[in-house]
């Protein structure tokens, strides 16, 4: 089945093909009418303050009202004599954002990080290619087109980016480490790269620290089995060049952008060490969140956990026809899911990417016995355990697949593609593997679209809701509005611009954000809130009550949308 593919490894054409795909993507999404995410909006609104003002700080709307910008709308943001800066991290991220956002708006924007993932892709591919010829185009398409890459391709949070980054060093790690030694010149350009591609990765998002301790640790343990001290040193190359580019990151928050003042707190967790490090590990792997509904969580779930359940029978039975009707009902449910409800996002990655989950399963048997893939499959699974240890316990919030784990794709998709194509070999070329080709074919592919369609939603419904609140406002005639949630008003972009000021107060601080409100003048206010009963709750005896009250589409949670009214 895949013999053909090996006669067409020319890959530029198909980073060219993914490119113009993901840019299309950016019109389904309507990358132009709101964010994805409150980080997303923190991002774009330093972005868009640094590209008109040419300053990171600037002047927040509300002074008149909060002299002190107490309340400000913009969780973690910096906040100093009445000016802000709104995304106090990752300076470099934050140039490169503003600077293609200056040049063509949020779209510009947009292209740094599908190049990045354009550039992963072919990475990811070259790599595949090294463990079988075959399975070449197949991971391309894997990682370009079938996995979270695809969804955090079109969000402004730096993914794309740094997974471009990450995987350019990877390659050449491995061009390094695997191959017979080189002439010094190739060799040097590929240290370079190396060190280069982690360094970016680094600089752009923190996390990929992670990979460069994962790639370290496994050629420490390949050191340990085969005593290769030259492989041990190149694969500390990424770990070096990734804590550069941290260390650049942290130089120029510190001396470069004077982010002093006061930080605006976000939500936290309370839990402990390890009850966070379980309810992070659930976030990988289980699909709800929130407040969405219980039927597309649980048909996603099933499918994965249906294909996971027919690839360990098949690996311990052989039986392909179990394999291929396991495969057909997973993607038959994923069809349930996309035409039923495709709107919910999938956090975890286990229902996101099922067919890489069942792809790496199925790889680790078909590349236990060669070099590179036992590189591959140990760095995978140390960086998933590297996650799980650090990062916090709502994993990242409501992104597609996990985003953190971006960077354990790189080395887990090459060997989920052989894995793939190596299977498909002990199918006998009938029927039988025209249904398995199908059936993954749709597993791959229908949690992308579900992934765009998710993200379409989510943007629209924050779009919707901004607008609500400004309606409310100028009904209202006031210039305030408030949530008792951070995420709404982080992820309104254009924040810093006119009069209108939007406030953020957890519902327990009403009864002392409100006085302050009433002192100002004010005697009735828009307001959102996800927990209506807590929200009531924390009025009595404020003189303030909420009416008005009608329900607000939001994603992740709906919102609530009121007014606050004096009562005497």
């Amino acid at each position: 089945m895949f013999d053909a593919v090996s006669r067409h490894r020319r890959l530029w054409p198909h980073v060219v093909g993914l490119w113009l795909l993901l840019l299309a993507a950016t019109w389904i999404v309507d990358v132009d009418r709101a964010v994805f995410d409150a980080d997303e909006g923190a991002l774009l609104i330093q972005a868009q303050s640094l590209a008109e003002e040419g300053d990171w700080w600037a002047a927040h709307p509300g002074t008149r009202v909060d002299p002190d910008l107490r309340w400000v709308g913009i969780s973690h943001a910096r906040v100093d004599d009445g000016r802000v800066v709104a995304f106090p991290v990752r300076p470099v991220l934050v140039w490169a954002t503003s600077g293609a956002w200056d040049l063509g708006g949020v779209r510009a924007a947009t292209l740094l990080g599908i190049t990045g993932v354009a550039a992963a892709a072919w990475a990811v591919a070259r790599l595949a290619g090294r463990l079988e010829p075959r399975s070449t185009l197949l991971a391309f398409w894997l990682a370009g087109a079938a996995s979270p890459l695809a969804f955090q391709a079109l969000v402004l949070q730096g993914h794309g980016i740094a997974v471009g980054g990450a995987a350019l060093s990877l390659w050449a790690v491995v061009r390094l480490s695997h191959d017979p030694p080189i002439r010094s010149g190739p060799m040097l350009a590929a240290a370079i790269l190396a060190i280069a591609g982690a360094s970016l990765a680094g600089v752009v998002r923190r996390e990929t620290l992670l990979l460069g301790v994962a790639i370290a640790l496994a050629g420490a343990i390949d050191f340990l089995r085969h005593r290769h001290l030259r492989q041990l040193l190149l694969c500390s190359l990424p770990l070096g060049g990734a804590a550069l580019g941290v260390f650049v990151d942290h130089l120029l928050m510190t001396r470069v952008i004077d982010v002093g003042g006061r930080s605006i707190p976000g939500a936290s967790s309370d839990g402990s060490f390890l009850t966070d490090r379980l309810q992070s590990l659930g976030m990988i792997i289980t699909p709800g969140f929130g407040d969405d509904p219980a039927l597309p969580h649980a048909l996603a779930l099933a499918a994965a956990l249906l294909l996971v359940v027919g690839v360990l029978r098949y690996l311990r039975r052989e039986d392909t026809t179990e394999l291929t009707v396991a495969t057909a009902l997973a993607a038959a449910l994923l069809l349930v899911r996309l035409v039923l409800a495709p709107e919910p996002v999938i956090p975890g990655l286990l229902v996101a990417f099922p067919i890489g989950v069942a792809g790496f399963v199925l790889g680790v048997r078909a590349v236990r016995r060669e070099p590179l893939g036992q590189f591959l499959v140990t760095t995978t699974v140390i960086m998933i355990g590297l996650v799980v240890l650090t990062q916090y316990s709502f994993g990242g919030g409501f992104e597609w697949g996990s985003r953190y784990l971006s960077s354990a794709l790189l080395t887990g998709i090459p060997v989920a593609a052989v894995g793939l194509v190596r299977t498909a070999d002990a199918v006998p070329p009938d029927r039988t593997r025209s249904i398995l080709v199908a059936s993954i074919a749709v597993v791959a592919l229908a949690p992308t679209a579900m992934g765009m369609l998710a993200q379409r939603h989510a943007r629209a419904a924050t779009a919707d809701a901004i607008e609500a609140g400004v309606a409310a406002a100028n009904a209202l005639g006031v210039d305030v509005v408030v949530s008792t949630h951070p995420e709404l008003p982080r992820s309104h972009r254009d924040q810093l611009r006119g009069d209108l000021a939007w406030f953020h107060s957890w519902a327990q601080e009403l009864p002392v954000f409100l006085p302050q409100m009433a002192e100002a003048g004010y005697d009735s206010l828009p307001v959102f809130t996800r927990d209506l009963d807590e929200t009531i709750e924390n009025l009595d005896g404020t003189g303030w009550s909420i009416t008005d009250l009608r329900l607000v589409p939001y994603s992740p949670g709906d919102q609530v949308l009121g007014t606050l009214v004096r009562d005497d």
